[in-house]
């Protein structure tokens, strides 16, 4: 976000609280050293961050932030985008995105979706196929919320509470 935009929001009243940095240089953002957040919001940012080890920078940057129990919501450009693709942005996928926010990274996915992402960079019709994540970071908090099921091949999809996971829905037609 641009500082001009941020000036032109005016004053933002509640619980939001809107920082400019440099994701990979945070020690030099004093409102952000020591924080952490309850939510992170990447709008079309990954997949313009150019390499597998930058991504990776980034996602433990923001894992540095969040507070267990937190969560990253999540949107960029996907690999559904046709070809050819003229890059940047990269287009990311699902597979992609699981890799990188893991266990192992200190994070869990709750949810996926494919959208589009209305833009003007210059795409057919002014929207391209994205992708939509929400994940959860880790740490010291309560397992996986009630409303979110996991079938063990990485997938996993949002339900109602006390709703039956999608396969014993299924069975049960």
């Amino acid at each position: 976000m641009s500082r001009e935009r941020l000036a032109a929001a005016g004053e933002l009243r509640g619980s939001v609280h809107v920082i400019l940095a440099d994701v990979f240089k945070l020690a030099d953002a004093p409102e952000i050293v020591g924080a952490k957040f309850d939510t992170a919001v990447d709008s079309a940012v990954m997949h313009c961050i150019g390499d597998d080890d930058a991504q990776a920078r980034y996602v433990a940057a923001l894992a540095g932030v969040v507070r267990p129990g937190g969560h990253l919501v999540l949107q960029a450009c996907s690999d559904r985008n046709p070809d050819p693709w003229e890059g940047p942005p990269r287009r990311i996928s699902e597979a992609r995105m699981r890799q990188l926010l893991c266990e192992d990274t200190g994070w869990r996915v709750d949810s996926v979706r494919h959208c589009l992402y209305e833009n003007r960079m210059g795409f057919k019709d002014g929207a391209c196929p994205a992708i939509w994540v929400v994940a959860t970071r880790l740490g010291e908090q309560p397992e996986a919320p009630p409303d979110v099921s996991h079938d063990g091949v990485g997938e996993c999809e949002l339900r109602s509470e006390g709703q039956e996971p999608p396969a014993k829905r299924r069975a049960a037609g």
